[in-house]
């Protein structure tokens, strides 16, 4: 067990809180669109493609912005990081509430996932150079928590804030942002002095991060897939609106609950094995799902993925740190390393879903699948087991 000062250990404490507001808050307003796209399609007469394009808009700005955020955080230090990614963000949301044609919800769409990348790397570097090494995964899994429960939060906060319209609700979220914004510029947290690492230009060079990296994305495409697929399978076994809000509350939840104890395992034994297990229950939950039509295995199936979910992501981002680590590489950049592979296999999983998702939803599941399995033989070698 590491041994912090206890000055050191206030500032991780305040850290961890700080970050994890920011996770959640974060979370919370990307998700809170879902529930208001359809005051964009009649309003501003869009068509299915285009929502699906505004949707995926913040995780393109997210994967744009990704590696030049960790520069940035490396640069200006994580406090800085995160007040200019909070003040990108609120003036992103305010031109989305304001906005009057769809290229500029495009935009701004994009932009506050932009603002989103560099407010997430300078809160989980804040978080990981206060932490001591054998602390470390469950704590930035603490922050991963927090946004899973911002995710299933979003939807219903959406839906309340209808009756105020969609722009008075992301009027209102600038203002939580900015309180955000204080918060992290007069917060008591100072972190010690990061250590010596390689380049940016060496790090993404780094051979030994490949394997992790890829696996990282195929484990997010297995998760694209089941975002996509598990709630039309839900809905054609008999699931109500209801039933699949209160399905996704409960869902983000558990995954929250969950992922602090994963990185906890992951502190004592390494990512690798813990991962191993999420992506082989996962690749089994999808199949279950998508050869039963009954609502009952589909709600079954749909528990099982969350729980995956949580350490797939939890354990693929611990192992990539822990490679990242050992090759000199700063904690900026394997957030940013991880940052960029979740949400490109997020973004490609979806939409191979989305295009199976109408006639040949089994073969999506099959390919998500595949994907899981794939990710597991990358890092079964032993290389990748802690000592």
């Amino acid at each position: 067990m590491s041994v912090i000062e206890p000055g050191v250990r206030d500032d991780a404490h305040r850290a961890l809180r700080l970050g994890s507001l920011v996770a959640f808050a974060e979370s919370l307003f990307f998700a809170m669109l879902s529930p208001l796209l359809p005051y964009y399609e009649r309003h501003y007469g869009l068509s299915t493609t285009q929502l699906g394009f505004l949707s995926s808009g913040y995780m393109i700005g997210i994967i744009v912005a990704a590696i030049p955020s960790a520069s940035l955080t490396a640069w200006l230090g994580p406090r800085a990081s995160v007040v200019i990614g909070l003040l990108i963000m609120a003036a992103a949301t305010a031109g989305f509430g304001l906005a009057h044609a769809a290229p500029l919800l495009y935009l701004t769409r994009g932009v506050q996932g932009v603002g989103s990348a560099l407010a997430w790397a300078g809160a989980i570097s804040w978080v990981r150079l206060l932490s001591p090494p054998d602390e470390r995964s469950r704590r930035v899994s603490t922050v991963l928590g927090a946004a899973y429960i911002g995710t299933a939060a979003g939807p219903i906060l959406g839906a309340l804030v209808l009756a105020l319209g969609a722009r008075t609700a992301f009027l209102l979220a600038v203002g939580v942002e900015l309180l955000l914004i204080v918060w992290a510029a007069t917060a008591r947290i100072e972190p010690p002095a990061p250590e010596a690492a390689r380049s940016q230009s060496a790090f993404l060079a780094q051979p030994r991060l490949l394997r992790p990296l890829a696996s990282l994305i195929l484990g997010a495409v297995l998760i694209g897939v089941v975002l996509v697929i598990q709630p039309l399978l839900a809905a054609r076994a008999g699931a109500g609106n209801p039933v699949l809000i209160g399905g996704y509350v409960v869902f983000g939840l558990l995954a929250g609950g969950v992922a602090p104890r994963v990185g906890a395992v992951c502190d004592r034994i390494g990512g690798g094995q813990v991962a191993i297990i999420g992506l082989a229950v996962g690749a089994g939950a999808v199949l279950l799902l998508g050869t039963v039509n009954l609502l009952v295995v589909v709600a079954l199936a749909a528990t099982i993925l969350c729980v995956a979910d949580a350490f797939i992501i939890n354990a693929l981002a611990a192992l990539l740190a822990d490679v990242a680590s050992s090759v000199e590489v700063r904690h900026e950049d394997s957030w940013a390393l991880t940052n960029l592979g979740w949400c490109l296999g997020i973004a490609l999983g979806s939409t191979v879903a989305g295009a199976l998702a109408g006639n040949y939803a089994v073969i999506a599941t099959v390919l998500g699948a595949a994907a899981a399995v794939g990710a597991a033989a990358l890092i079964r070698d032993a290389r990748f087991a802690r000592s």
